[in-house]
């Protein structure tokens, strides 16, 4: 094996398995021990992993940004124009619950120069974004914040917003389906989202095209807990008719 597959390969298992062994990792590619640990060291300067004794573990700031700016930079164009039109359906002295998704943060652009507003959400990249507003009164859940999605969850989190009455709830999710309904990979997050849901008057659902017809692990919501669905002109023109047809309102930007 060629030493970029080879190291490749090794960023591989770093990221799956969080760590890795210099002695198992010789056995595997059948290479000296002393290949491996300058394999590590290249890696490691490369920001991929940290050295540890006997082997190396995840760099956890890089595979945050990682994780965080695939995310963010999937379909980021169609993001941006659900969040211009959902933005249209916040008025002046709204209490507004945001989810934890990239969608919502670019609500949370667009809502960066509007003024009398609450916005309550356990993202931190929208409290972020939201913090440079003194207009805006910005409401965490607090809780436990979770790396990877960098997300605040947990039952601190879950008891904080099960209190809270807003006029509009904000969401997306890793799928949607009319069996299903609206679903997520994780329980930690899946039970957040269930709450902002319920804890607004209305829900709306932002999301791209790549989330129609999707099923994850955990349901948070039914299709007809939603007011509202705002999406791109990519998605499914079948699905969007049998949203209609059920009474939801849908906008297709």
């Amino acid at each position: 094996m060629q030493v970029t597959s080879r190291r490749r390969k090794i960023i591989e298992m770093i990221d799956s398995q969080s760590a890795v062994r210099v002695e198992e990792l010789s056995q595997l590619f059948d290479v000296s021990e002393m290949t491996i640990y300058r394999d590590l060291e290249r890696l490691e300067k490369e920001g991929y992993l940290k050295k540890t004794l006997g082997g190396a573990i995840k760099n956890l700031s890089t595979a945050l940004e990682t994780s965080f700016m695939r995310r963010l930079q999937t379909n980021w164009e169609e993001k941006r124009r659900i969040a211009r039109k959902a933005v249209e359906y916040i008025s002046e002295g709204d209490s507004v619950a945001l989810d934890s998704s990239t969608t919502t943060l670019a609500l949370a652009k667009e809502l960066k120069e509007r003024s009398n507003l609450t916005v309550i959400t356990n993202f931190v990249s929208t409290l972020m974004e939201l913090s440079s507003n003194k207009e805006i009164q910005v409401v965490s859940t607090g809780g436990n914040l979770r790396w990877k999605t960098l997300s605040l969850v947990g039952p601190a989190a879950e008891k904080f917003i099960s209190d809270i009455h807003a006029d509009k709830a904000f969401v997306s999710a890793k799928g949607i389906a009319f069996e299903e309904g609206l679903t997520d990979p994780d329980l930690n997050e899946a039970e957040m989202k269930k709450l902002i849901v319920q804890c607004a008057r209305e829900a709306y659902f932002l999301a791209d095209h790549s989330k129609f017809n999707q099923v994850a692990l955990y349901t948070f919501a039914k299709v007809t807990d939603l007011s509202r669905v705002i999406t791109d002109d990519k998605t499914d023109p079948e699905f969007i008719r049998r949203l209609e047809e059920m009474g939801i309102a849908v906008d297709v930007v």
